[in-house]
């Protein structure tokens, strides 16, 4: 988690200085592969209570395969948004701006995530 956020940081200021939305779909997912890796860690059975302070007997394996296949399919969205980049001249965007709307897009859809593996069990049975 830590290695990721890092990274993340890092994309950060490579997006400040070149303004790329390829970037920012790529810092993403170093975000999300942070973030999921919380809510994996907080349904991990005997990691802080026997059965996990989240979800049931499932939500950790559920968590692991949408953390695991949302992170590649992020990094394939920005390998496909940098190969059509080249030549084109972007409209200004706010750094502040473009970073905040990431974090809570990131934020927001692995919260999205982790409601539908913890209560969607329920609709499952």
């Amino acid at each position: 988690m830590i290695c990721d956020l890092i990274t993340a940081v890092l994309l950060f200021g490579q997006f400040r200085v070149l303004r790329s939305r390829a970037l920012l779909v790529l810092v993403s997912a170093y975000l999300f592969s942070a973030f999921m890796a919380i809510a994996h860690a907080l349904s991990f059975p005997g990691l802080f209570a026997p059965a996990g302070l989240i979800g049931g007997p499932q939500t950790t394996a559920w968590l692991y395969f949408l953390w695991h296949g949302g992170f590649p399919l992020l990094v394939l969205a920005y390998a496909l948004l940098m190969n059509g980049e080249h030549g084109k001249d972007e409209p200004p965007v706010s750094a502040r701006l473009a970073v905040a709307a990431t974090v809570a897009a990131v934020l927001a859809a692995v919260c999205g995530i982790t409601l539908l593996a913890t209560t969607g069990m329920i609709f499952c049975r």
